[in-house]
C-alpha cells in the first residue's frame, strides 16, 4: 500500500503597529526629523574691535520647513524557509523630507544619510594640486582664530603659499604688517587687492599712509584698493564715501596707476547710482565691486547646487543698476557650519557643491570668502560668520 505524505504549512496574519516610513524625494528611506519652529529669526554681524573683515552685514529671516504625506506599500521581508512566519503587506503613511543634495546635510538639526554611499567631496584644502582657481581671488584675514594677536610673517608665508593658485588675494584692512606680510609672501604672478576699512576722519588719512608705506613701491602687485567694506549698507551715505574714495585717490603716488574705488552689496548700487562711478577717473567706466552670497539668499530658495545661477542674477542686477560697467564679485562663499536658511544648508559637503556651482558660472571676476574659518567673529546670522572657511586650518 503507497503511504500518502503532506507537509503542514501554518500561516500567522499579523497587522501591524502605526508605523511611519520617511523617505527623500527619489523613495529611498532616511531618518526621522526633528521637529521644527516656523520662527523666523534675524541676527546682525558682529565685529572684532570694529573691524570685521568679510562682514556680509545681511538681515535674513529664517523659512519654516514644510511636509507632504503620501501612502507608500511596505513589502514584506523574503521568506527564507517553510518554517517562516508570513506577514503580509501591510500599508502605512509616508513622511516625504525634503532633500537637498545627495551629501549628508543638516535639516532640522538631524543628520539625514546620503541616498548614495558616495559621499561629496570636503574642500579641505584652496590650493589643490592643479591652477582651478586662476584668474579668481579668495579673501584673506591676519587674525589669529580668537582674534588680538596677529598672525606671524612665517605664519602668513605659509598660508598664502596654501593659495598659490588663486590669481588676487583679497585684504580688508592694514593693521598686522598684513599688506607688507602677505605681499613678500605672494608668488609673481599675484596681485593684492587691498583694503582701507576705516573711512571716518579719525582713520582714513593713517591708514593711508600705512597702506602706502607697506606696498613699499610695489604697485604693479596691486590689483585695486577697496575703500571701505559695505559702507551703504551699514548705514553711510554715498556722498560720504565717494569723499573718502577721492580723498585716498588723491594721495596714493602718481606711480599707482590701478583703481581704488569702494565695495558694498546689490542694494546699495540700487538705491546709490553715483556709487556706480566710484572707480572712474576719466572717461572710462570702472567695474563695480559687490558682495553678494547665495547662503543668503532673503527667499530661503537657493540651494549649494543652485549658487552659481543666484550669483549670476545678483550681478545682473548691478548690472541693470550700473549700465555699461563690468561687475566683479568681491566677496562670495558658502558656509559650512552653522544654521541652515531654509534650502541652504551650511556643510563642508555643501560648501563643495557650492564652490563648484560658482566656479562653473565664474571663470574669473570673483572673489571667494574665505581662505580661513574666522573664529574671531560674532556667530552673527544663521550661526555661520565664524565658518567660510575653505582650508581645514
Amino acid at each position: 500500500m503507497e503511504t500518502a505524505w503532506y507537509t503542514e504549512i501554518d500561516v500567522v496574519t499579523a497587522t501591524a503597529p502605526a508605523a511611519y516610513v520617511y523617505v527623500d524625494q527619489n523613495g529611498n528611506p532616511v531618518a526621522a526629523p526633528a521637529a521644527t519652529s516656523s520662527a523666523a529669526a534675524v541676527v546682525q554681524h558682529g565685529n572684532w574691535n570694529g573691524q570685521e573683515q568679510g562682514d556680509h552685514g545681511h538681515q535674513h529671516s529664517a523659512a519654516a520647513q514644510t511636509t507632504t504625506v503620501a501612502p507608500v506599500v511596505v513589502p514584506a521581508p523574503a521568506t527564507t524557509s517553510a518554517a517562516a512566519v508570513v506577514v503580509p503587506v501591510v500599508s502605512v503613511p509616508v513622511i516625504s523630507v525634503p532633500v537637498v543634495s545627495v551629501a549628508p546635510v543638516s535639516i532640522a538639526s538631524v543628520v539625514i544619510p546620503a541616498a548614495s554611499s558616495q559621499a561629496a567631496p570636503v574642500a579641505s584644502s584652496v590650493a589643490g594640486s592643479s591652477s582651478s582657481n586662476a584668474g579668481r581671488g579668495v579673501s584673506y584675514s591676519p587674525y589669529t582664530t580668537t582674534g588680538g594677536p596677529c598672525r606671524s610673517a612665517d605664519e602668513i608665508a605659509s598660508e598664502i603659499k596654501e593659495l598659490s593658485d588663486y590669481s588676487y588675494i583679497r585684504l580688508y584692512g592694514t593693521d598686522c604688517n598684513q599688506i607688507s606680510n602677505v605681499m613678500a609672501a605672494m608668488t609673481s604672478t599675484q596681485k593684492v587687492f587691498l583694503g582701507i576699512f576705516y573711512i571716518d576722519s579719525g582713520h582714513l588719512d593713517g591708514e593711508v599712509q600705512t597702506l602706502i608705506s607697506e606696498v613699499g613701491g610695489r604697485w604693479t602687485r596691486v590689483e585695486a584698493i577697496g575703500v571701505g567694506n559695505e559702507q551703504i549698507f551699514n548705514g553711510n551715505s554715498a556722498s560720504t564715501v565717494l569723499a573718502a574714495v577721492s580723498n585716498v585717490r588723491s594721495q596714493l603716488p602718481s606711480s599707482y596707476t590701478g583703481l581704488v574705488t569702494t565695495v558694498d552689496v546689490v542694494a546699495a548700487y540700487q538705491q546709490n547710482p553715483s556709487l556706480c562711478a566710484a572707480g572712474d577717473t576719466g572717461s572710462t567706466k570702472a567695474p563695480v565691486y559687490v558682495n553678494s552670497h547665495p547662503f543668503f539668499d532673503t527667499s530661503a530658495k537657493t540651494s549649494a547646487s543652485t549658487a552659481g545661477t543666484f550669483l549670476l542674477s545678483q550681478v545682473g542686477l548691478v548690472k541693470d543698476a550700473c549700465p555699461g560697467r563690468d561687475v566683479i564679485v568681491s566677496e562670495t562663499g558658502w558656509p559650512t557650519g552653522g544654521d541652515a536658511n531654509g534650502a541652504a544648508v551650511p556643510s563642508p559637503q555643501e560648501q563643495s557643491v557650492a564652490l563648484s556651482k560658482l566656479r562653473e558660472s565664474f571663470s574669473s571676476g570673483i572673489y571667494f570668502l574665505s581662505a580661513h574659518d574666522e573664529l574671531w567673529k560674532a556667530p552673527g546670522a544663521f550661526n555661520v560668520e565664524q565658518h567660510w572657511g575653505m582650508t581645514s586650518s
